[in-house]
């Protein structure tokens, strides 16, 4: 399933815990009901992202995850 999203945050190469940073950050800056597609190449940063986020504030649309990535779809609740 396509998912259209609204921002592409794709932190590919970056290091944790900067990378949560990063994602942390970019977050706070959407919008009530905006969609953002988060790429990590790191599974535990995306598994991490996924446990630690709040789920009163983002919903959490779709992880797929293959060998060269993670796609995390999160949606930020109204």
């Amino acid at each position: 399933m396509e998912h259209q999203s609204d921002h592409l945050l794709d932190v590919r190469g970056g290091f944790a815990p900067v990378t949560l940073l990063v994602i942390r950050r970019a977050l706070r800056e959407m919008k009530p009901g905006e969609m953002m597609e988060i790429v990590v190449d790191d599974p535990d940063t995306g598994e991490d992202l996924v446990k630690t986020i709040s789920t009163s504030l983002y919903e959490l649309i779709d992880f797929k995850e293959d060998h060269l990535c993670c796609r995390i779809f999160l949606r930020k609740s109204v």
